[in-house]
């Protein structure tokens, strides 16, 4: 099964010695409801196929505790870095073509999470993330190909960073997307191998809307 890689490791704890600041209490994890996943905190609601599989919370966390340790390999470094990170890491939405586990060849997928930025006054804009995001994953033992650098995109009413990216260890295109939104980055991650489901994907990416 080809697992989710990027969402869970393009993080900007560049550096273990950054101060801890954590989810805030009042944090909304958003909430499913009859096909549409709406968050408060950041004001926008997305539209899914209610055919494919959501991931529960639980479930998210074990791909991101799993998707950490697959990124880092065995650099102890940079794996003590991504775990330290995840207290600032929120995994809001996660969405699967087939149940996680189910199938042996490629498992489309959309997932959303949010970095609190607290601690990076140096980041002003979607870029200035996606740059450090990239430096972080050119760190990783994946072999990935850049085959689009960041360009401006509109999704949902606000504006994006995108960038394309193919991992050649998974034969697995990704399609990433950063905005900054109440002092957090909100990445959303599309991976696909075939276009029947690069399509699909942005159907559900175009129905997402900041409010």
């Amino acid at each position: 099964m080809k697992k989710i890689l990027l969402s869970f490791c393009v993080v900007l704890l560049l550096s273990s010695c950054k101060e801890e600041v954590k989810i805030p209490a009042n944090f909304d994890y958003g909430k499913i409801e009859n096909g549409s996943y709406d968050n408060k905190f950041f004001n926008f609601k997305l539209a899914f196929n209610d055919q494919w599989s959501v991931q529960t919370k639980e479930q998210m966390h074990q791909m991101s505790e799993n998707s950490r340790n697959t990124m880092a390999g065995d650099n102890h470094n940079l794996k003590n870095t991504l775990k330290a990170s995840q207290v600032n890491v929120a995994d809001l939405f996660s969405i699967f073509k087939f149940p996680v586990g189910s199938v042996s060849g490629g498992n489309a997928s959309l997932i959303i999470n949010a970095e609190n930025l607290m601690s990076f006054p140096n980041v002003k804009t979607p870029r200035d993330y996606m740059v450090a995001a990239r430096q972080l994953l050119d760190q990783t033992s994946l072999n990935l190909i850049y085959k689009k650098e960041p360009y401006t995109i509109t999704i949902g009413g606000k504006q994006c960073i995108g960038m394309e990216i193919f991992n050649q260890d998974y034969n697995l295109t990704q399609d990433y997307f950063v905005t900054l939104r109440n002092g957090f980055a909100i990445s959303m991650v599309l991976s696909y191998d075939n276009a029947e489901d690069q399509q699909e994907l942005y159907k559900m990416l175009d129905t997402l809307k900041f409010e």
